[in-house]
């Protein structure tokens, strides 16, 4: 039987030799301690188990003050008489390098009483939709997977794609040394994971670094915020129609309160507003047949008029691009960016429009809000269309809840 014995750790260290063997032959264990931990399953199992810690949390931690640990550990554990002082010691250590054991489906300790009353009392001002001790129990676990550097792990944690973040196929072909920094991991695993989340945002790690979701038997990542990006090309000098930019107003989009989308709906006795609000082109000619800007319930003066149809000669406002950031247009608080990407076949997105829509993009939309919120965001495809009488139009045709979903979109375009 092979295990790694910690006795030759210690032995290694003493030795400052470079490397260190991963395992052991138990034929050759010259010590009784090597020879009782050789001759138990669990002490053997406990033994490997804690060498992976121990090595993970040198590649994290100050490696001097972990060898020193570790030394005085082993001089510690050999003076045990007992497989009942051997394990008793090993899971102390196992506790001691617990976020860097990987153990997830057998924890060492129990969690379940981490979490405080005044957790279980935060938890029913929010209804009680999450369990304090899950939420801690999955922060424990992302930290464990990020250290273990199990991107595998980390993704099946993501329904669907990231809100923020890169997308799983980008990120499964990346190495995971190239995604997240040493600073990163740090950030993410020097804190406790909480048992309460920020506000109605979620549960964090690392400051914000992830965010993720809980209810009272599972949770789900839907933020990583991570410097390391897939390259989405980006059209210099914004959308250009007839060698003109397009003005950030002519893009109609659905606000954050979802207002301007609703008053259309109920003028156009549309009834399935979701499907509305994501495939917005399927409407036109056939809910939606007159194209004039509407005035809203809230507001009958005529600056309130809203439109979903934006005719370029009346939206269109002169603009400044900034030099230092060509693919970003901004204006009027409102910013875009586009997609340097041909979709064909614009006209199947808006089927019953009356007229041939030339042209369409991908465009990010970005409105500041101001505030804690930071900026609303709002990822659609939009088209050109020339109307009779009228000139050029945008025309908003659909839209995606996530940036990678709108990028997954195109892809099974191409295939």
């Amino acid at each position: 039987m092979r295990a790694f014995v910690t006795t030759m750790i210690f032995v290694l260290l003493t030795h400052a030799f470079p490397t260190w063997s991963a395992s052991f032959d138990c034929s050759k264990a010259s010590t009784y301690v090597e020879e009782m931990i050789c001759d138990d399953v669990i002490l053997s199992k406990l033994d490997e188990r804690m060498a992976k810690a121990y090595f993970k949390s040198r590649e994290i931690m100050n490696p001097d003050l972990v060898k020193n640990d570790q030394i005085s550990w082993i001089k510690l554990r050999n003076k045990c008489l007992s497989t009942i002082c051997i394990n008793a010691l090993y899971n102390q250590r196992l506790s001691e390098l617990a976020k860097f054991d990987y153990e997830y489906t057998e924890p060492l300790i129990s969690y379940e009483t981490y979490c405080k009353s005044e957790d279980f009392e935060y938890a029913k001002v929010w209804d009680n939709y999450y369990s304090p001790e899950v939420a801690y129990k999955f922060g424990l676990t992302i930290q464990k997977a990020i250290l273990n550097k199990d991107i595998d792990t980390i993704l099946s944690f993501v329904s669907d794609e990231l809100d923020n973040g890169p997308r799983k196929s980008f990120a499964l072909s990346s190495d995971f040394d190239e995604i997240f920094s040493t600073d990163f991991i740090s950030t993410v695993t020097d804190e406790k994971p909480s048992c309460s989340p920020v506000g109605w945002r979620g549960f964090m790690l690392g400051s914000g670094a992830i965010w993720y979701n809980c209810t009272h038997s599972s949770c789900n990542i839907f933020s990583i915020n991570i410097d390391y990006e897939e390259n989405i090309p980006l059209q210099l000098g914004g959308w250009k129609i007839d060698n003109k930019t397009v003005h950030p107003k002519c893009l109609a989009y659905q606000w954050y309160s979802g207002d301007n989308f609703e008053e259309f709906a109920e003028k156009f006795k549309i009834d399935d507003y979701a499907d509305f609000s994501e495939n917005t082109g399927s409407y036109f000619g056939n809910y939606i047949t007159n194209y004039d800007p509407i005035t809203p319930n809230w507001c009958d003066e005529d600056k309130c008029k809203i439109s979903l149809v934006r005719k370029l000669e009346t939206c269109s406002e002169p603009l400044t691009i900034d030099t230092a950031k060509p693919n970003i247009i901004e204006a009027d608080g409102l910013r875009y960016t586009v997609v340097d990407k041909e979709i064909e076949d614009c006209s199947s997105f808006a089927p019953h429009f009356p007229n041939l829509i030339n042209e369409c993009k991908l465009i990010s939309i970005f409105e500041d809000t101001g505030g804690s919120m930071g900026s609303y965001r709002s990822y659609g495809i939009y088209g050109v269309s020339e109307m009779p009488d009228i000139g050029s139009n945008i025309i908003p045709l659909k839209f995606f809840n996530k940036f990678n979903d709108a990028l997954n979109f195109l892809d099974k375009l191409d295939k």
